[in-house]
């Protein structure tokens, strides 16, 4: 009878910090920062849109803390579902992202080292250009950790890579490399702004319902305006990726922005909250 190996002890926060070093200082975080796309459900739909020669990369961490999520509001919490899916039936999950809003907390700076450290890592094994996702589930300024990785892989020789998020911290969107790509995301106590900057040429996502039941999986029948305040929309659940010429069309000739059009998603109870609070924008699609 063969037996099987010891299962490796999830790491908690105590052991973590059991595991300080003689100095005092506390460890980095001890695991992969990356994992690939396909195991995260807000990539894995996209993979069937791209080109087999990407791989996407996710970088995963626990919502709604005003360190991680600065500028997240009560609608945008109220309709969060990246505590939903997997993270609901396997507590680990939600357990080693926690762990890892801890380790930025203590060092942000040696957290987007070690990220941008472990994404040369992976690019020295591959031999070739992916797709990476900083933010899931999370709002933190990237702009430090892309600039690292890039510095590295151009003194390896290495491929030059593509980096996407949403946010609603438009400060990010300011003095970032030229392959980081950003999505500013419309909320209940944005919109002004997220005008402002669509006019500028920015890309902005807008989350849109119908009235009904459109819960869980039914989400997908819910039907996109085709223009919103008088800019295009385009379909933002075909797939994740928010980089223009690849997965979303190329920025339009007179230099105006255009929207992403993004269904709403969750539970009954989520979408009423996140309507109710304005997070979502209505739209009653003529018969």
């Amino acid at each position: 009878m063969k037996t099987r190996p010891p299962k490796t002890p999830t790491p908690t926060i105590g052991r973590w910090h059991c595991a300080a070093l003689d100095d005092g200082e506390i460890p980095p975080y001890p695991g992969p920062l990356w994992q690939p796309g396909e195991r995260n459900s807000k990539i894995r739909k996209t993979l069937e849109h791209i080109d087999e020669d990407y791989r996407v990369w996710g970088h995963t961490m626990d919502p709604g803390a005003t360190d991680i999520c600065p500028r997240a509001t009560p609608g945008c919490k109220a309709g969060c579902v990246t505590r939903g899916g997997l993270a609901q039936a396997f507590p680990n999950i939600t357990a080693s992202r926690r762990l890892k809003n801890h380790a930025f907390r203590m060092d942000p700076e040696r957290y987007l080292r070690q990220l941008a450290d472990q994404l040369v890592s992976i690019v020295e094994q591959t031999q070739r250009e992916d797709i990476w996702r900083g933010n899931i589930g999370s709002d933190t300024d990237l702009r430090r950790a892309v600039k690292l990785a890039n510095r590295e892989l151009a003194a390896r020789s290495l491929p030059r890579q593509r980096w996407y998020d949403y946010t609603k911290v438009p400060e990010y969107l300011g003095q970032r490399a030229g392959n980081h790509y950003l999505c500013f995301s419309r909320s209940e106590t944005n919109e002004l702004q997220a005008l402002e900057l669509l006019g500028a040429g920015e890309i902005v996502a807008v989350v849109f319902h119908q009235c009904g039941a459109f819960g869980g999986n039914a989400a997908y029948r819910q039907r996109l305006p085709e223009t919103w305040r008088g800019f295009p929309v385009y379909d933002g659940d075909i797939s994740d990726i928010r980089i223009p010429g690849l997965t979303d069309p190329p920025r339009p000739a007179d230099g105006a922005g255009y929207v992403i059009g993004l269904r709403l998603k969750g539970n009954t109870t989520q979408r009423e909250a996140a309507i109710q609070r304005g997070f979502s924008v209505e739209h009653q699609p003529e018969e």
